[in-house]
């Protein structure tokens, strides 16, 4: 028969008093799999939530910890099971009335649906990266396009500024041999 906590608690001490918040962080990540599990054995070990202090805990007191309530309940429903099977129940341990069956599959589901949200939490992280991503190179094609753009206009501008010049003083010496010419006839004009 398998040890309350999984096969894999078997190698911690057994009075759950004594574990350090190392024992305590792979007693946790033992009672499910996800990222979730692992967070909560890792804050064990940031909080140093050890043994002693575990025992006493309430659902509350895991749940201002970090701890989704249901996930609370397991790591202390385990706790108790694997208490009561390896040492005497002690007086100042709060009474926790276990889980039915009814509760211990809607734990699982709940446990699977929190699961799910993580996971579609990650993909839209994901997504947002992806998108931010792309909006960059797209702003750094826009600006090599533009820029490409800006060098046309300058070279036209420039091309039409010189084609305007030359008009300008074609015009310019035209208008002024026509002036001279006046200038000219009138002073013949005034001889005769």
């Amino acid at each position: 028969m398998e040890a309350p906590g999984g096969p894999k608690t078997m190698n911690l001490p057994d009075d759950s008093k004594e574990w350090t918040a190392e024992h305590v962080a792979r007693f946790v990540k033992t009672l499910g799999k996800g990222e979730v599990w692992q967070k909560y054995a890792d804050l064990c070990v940031e909080m140093d939530l050890d043994g002693s202090t575990l025992t006493v805990a309430t659902e509350s007191h895991l749940t201002e910890l970090g701890f989704h309530k249901i996930h609370a309940n397991k790591v202390l429903h385990k706790l108790r099971q694997r208490s009561t099977q390896n040492v005497q129940r002690e007086a100042d341990l709060p009474f926790y009335l276990p889980l039915t069956q009814k509760e211990e599959e809607r734990m699982k589901l709940f446990g699977n649906l929190y699961e799910l949200m993580n996971l579609g939490t990650s993909k839209v992280q994901q997504a947002l990266e992806k998108i931010s991503s792309q909006k960059t190179q797209e702003l750094s094609r826009l600006d090599k396009e533009f820029g490409k753009i800006q060098e046309k206009v300058s070279r036209e501008r420039g091309r039409c500024a010189a084609m305007v010049l030359t008009q300008h003083q074609r015009l310019q010496k035209v208008l002024e041999q026509a002036l001279q010419k006046i200038e000219e006839n009138k002073s013949e004009a005034r001889k005769a």
